[in-house]
């Protein structure tokens, strides 16, 4: 089943979207590893600042990813001509 140009989702929905869905997600996983590492004295300081690296660097190869299949054209976008009517 292929879409046509009118089921197509504007870029900029789509952009938007993702861009404030994986910020929410950053924010969480940050505030998640701080009230993880900050109150246990189990954990070392060290293992939680190696952790806060991986999800900053998973949030940037998510991003990197996205904007692959945007530019690839992998996901079907509608551009938007700018013409009110």
């Amino acid at each position: 089943m292929s879409m046509s140009d009118d089921d197509s989702i504007p870029r900029w929905v789509l952009e938007t979207a993702v861009a404030a869905g994986s910020v929410i997600a950053v924010i969480g996983a940050l505030y998640y590893i701080g009230l993880s590492y900050e109150f246990d004295p189990i954990y070392e300081a060290e293992q939680g600042g190696e952790i806060l690296v991986y999800a900053l660097i998973g949030f940037i190869l998510f991003m990197v990813a996205v904007g692959l299949l945007i530019a690839m054209n992998i996901i079907p976008l509608r551009e938007e001509d700018g013409n009110a009517t």
